[in-house]
């Protein structure tokens, strides 16, 4: 992505370019770690017969749906080490839990176990009871490793099921890829 073939930018992508898609790379996997820790600790769907309202399921289901659609659709590249961007806005969230926490910034409305000041940013995420709280940072830390394999996993299901493009493919002439024989037998 940050290469191009040809062009005014002699070879770089332009740094709009870059940055949309770092962003991409970290949405990807991240909207499927909001999907899981929403639908099992936030709002369980096994214990609410109810259904959530519509923009909690826009956010929290929908949205990552449509980003998996767009992940098959694009042609974006992956590696692995791309998934490093959606660790890094983990470990700045998990920061901004504990600078909540410990400047006392609360929710702007009390909550049930505590005064405004003392509320954290979810219950189910709450320094107040830092046993839980770690083992909940610990275990998303994990999944999200699973999960940056899984998606690594997905790319490679992607690229194989069509053939790879080359430079020349994106500049309009010509060009064979990797599933076409070179003689065109």
């Amino acid at each position: 992505y940050a290469k191009l073939p040809d062009g005014p930018s002699q070879g770089q992508a332009p740094l709009f370019v870059r940055y949309t898609v770092a962003f991409w790379y970290l949405i990807q996997p991240t909207s499927l770690i909001v999907v899981i820790l929403y639908w099992t600790l936030i709002n369980p769907i096994f214990n609410d017969p109810f259904l959530p309202e519509l923009s909690s399921i826009w956010a929290h289901l929908l949205n990552w749906l449509c980003l998996l659609v767009s992940l098959f659709a694009s042609r974006i590249p992956w590696s692995f080490k791309n998934s490093i961007w959606g660790l890094l806005f983990l470990v700045a969230y998990l920061l901004w839990t504990l600078i909540h926490f410990f400047l006392r910034i609360g929710r702007g409305f009390s909550c049930d176990l505590y005064p405004d000041p003392e509320c954290p940013i979810y219950d189910e995420f709450d320094w107040n009871m830092p046993g839980i709280t770690t083992l909940i940072v610990l275990a998303t830390v994990v999944i999200y490793g699973v999960i940056a394999l899984l998606y690594t996993g997905l790319f490679r299901c992607r690229d194989s099921c069509s053939p790879a493009m080359t430079f020349s493919d994106a500049s309009g002439k010509e060009a064979e890829t990797k599933d076409e024989p070179e003689n065109g037998a």
